[in-house]
């Protein structure tokens, strides 16, 4: 193992010309091949010599076309790291990737977001679950376990006009009378007890588009406020099982468990998927300022809206 991870440490990627960082084989490359390697039952690198047989591991084991993708892609660099023949599987990924382009080009949907999809309007019902669960509650554990659940609700799915951002919403609270627009950090601003805009200075796109100021919508403004009655922080909006606050990554799998209630497996990404399959029409596709006004609130480009379009 460890004569691979230097191999591929002294390869020197021909289409960059620049060798493949030490972070990325750890984190990607050794981690795909410790799974081929460790699935079919084989060591060494022979073994990927075997076109019919990795590939038929990778496809019985891999449904989406872009996994696919990316584990032939170790594959090539680890055959290649050894100058190895890697053709077939070049060619296997030239297929996907025609393949992928031609299904996003048509705003299709993939098996797995065809499975999880969830109209806008079903989505919002869990909200009234979380609310019911809330009131008919015999503890204040209770009580505060399903209120957590529907403000989350609330966050990604409760307001028109707060379309569903990233994992932003990991945010302090701070009011408006200590606010400094260039901090490069995340809160929920409030003008005296009431919340009034978001903050974000630290985000996935904040290098090439700096800070963003999301103001609060009305219906959201009204569950933000219940809520922050019985937050049990005065300095986060969010607290994980442990009483801390709860970081974009717990966030991510506390989404998930919070519409797991209508026995779908969906996640942020899917949320954002449906908003903009749903709030998006073919003809705003060929027109920008709807599209600008959406793309702005969610943080993404124009050209990721389109691909995030299904139908």
């Amino acid at each position: 193992m460890e004569s691979i991870k230097q191999k591929l440490e002294e390869y020197v990627n021909p289409a960059t010309n620049r060798k493949i960082s030490k972070n990325s084989i750890e984190k990607v490359y050794m981690i795909k091949y410790r799974k081929i390697s460790q699935g079919m039952g084989k060591t060494g690198v022979e073994f990927l010599k075997d076109y019919d047989s990795v590939m038929e591991w990778i496809e019985d084991n891999f449904e989406n076309l872009s996994t696919q993708k990316s584990y032939i892609s170790t594959v090539i660099n680890v055959l290649k790291s050894h100058d190895m023949d890697a053709e077939k599987y070049s060619k296997k990924v030239k297929e996907l990737s025609n393949e992928i382009n031609k299904i996003t080009a048509k705003h299709l949907k993939n098996a797995k977001q065809e499975a999880n999809y969830v109209p806008i309007e079903k989505l919002r019902t869990v909200i009234k679950i979380y609310e019911k669960q809330a009131n008919e509650s015999k503890t204040e554990n209770q009580q505060y376990q399903a209120l957590r659940k529907w403000i989350v609700a609330n966050l990604y799915v409760g307001d028109k006009d707060n379309p569903p951002v990233r994992l932003d919403y990991s945010v302090d609270l701070i009011q408006k009378s200590d606010y400094d627009p260039e901090s490069k950090d995340n809160f929920l601003v409030l003008n005296k007890k009431e919340p009034e805009f978001f903050h974000f200075g630290d985000h996935k796109t904040s290098a090439s588009t700096g800070t963003k100021k999301l103001r609060v919508g009305k219906q959201l403004k009204k569950a933000l406020t219940i809520w922050l009655q019985h937050n049990r922080s005065k300095k986060h909006l969010l607290l994980n099982d442990r009483g801390q606050k709860m970081t974009p990554h717990t966030l991510g799998v506390f989404i998930t468990k919070v519409f797991s209630i209508l026995d779908k497996h969906i996640t942020l990404n899917d949320l954002r998927h449906i908003f903009v399959s749903e709030l998006v029409s073919d003809e705003d596709i060929r027109s920008t300022k709807r599209r600008q006004i959406l793309a702005k609130r969610m943080g993404h480009s124009l050209d990721v809206q389109e691909q995030y379009k299904k139908n």
